[in-house]
């Protein structure tokens, strides 16, 4: 084998892993991102859902 041809094909796989890597990392970001907006957003839901019946609802229902 030709040491160019050796030389050429390392370069080719360390650019390809350098992608696969890149491309899981912004995979997993992303990912991540995603259950963080899901969960504050059920988080802001819940406090909303709170807000409703703790000061909203009660205010329509005097029991005085």
């Amino acid at each position: 084998m030709k040491k160019n041809g050796f030389l050429a094909t390392s370069v080719l796989y360390s650019f390809f892993l350098c992608f696969c890597i890149l491309m899981v990392g912004l995979l997993a970001n992303y990912t991540h991102q995603a259950l963080i907006f899901e969960k504050s957003s059920s988080l802001l839901t819940y406090e909303k859902q709170n807000l409703y019946l703790e000061i909203i609802l009660p205010a329509f229902f005097d029991y005085d």
